[in-house]
């Protein structure tokens, strides 16, 4: 139905990875490690350096990740209805479930 050859999908299931995609697995679990124990201040020059005190033979660009670009995603120059201010940043209850608010201004979403 989806034009996928069924000989290949079954194969792709129990091949093992290669040598390569283990040893990556093996070097992604170190550097989120060392990531994580730098309290996710370390760069990727500082973690190759760990890891090559660590005995690990790597190179530099297996190790530097790719950040997301930011997206704007708010468009305050518009000409659109904008919602009435009900509160009035009048933030005070007398009892519970009385108001609620929250803010979405910003959400991550993934645009592929």
């Amino acid at each position: 139905m989806l034009g996928v050859n069924v000989s290949r999908h079954d194969a792709s299931r129990v091949r093992r990875a290669s040598r390569r995609q283990r040893r990556d697995l093996i070097f992604m679990a170190h550097i989120h490690g060392h990531f994580a124990y730098s309290n996710k201040t370390y760069g990727s020059p500082r973690v190759l350096a760990d890891l090559k005190a660590w005995g690990f033979s790597i190179r530099g660009h297996r190790v530097a990740q790719q950040r997301q670009r930011f997206k704007r995603t708010t468009d305050s120059q518009h000409n659109n209805l904008v919602g009435q201010n009900l509160m009035e940043q009048d933030f005070a209850t007398k009892g519970q479930h009385r108001k609620c608010g929250s803010d979405i201004s910003y959400v991550w979403y993934l645009d592929n």
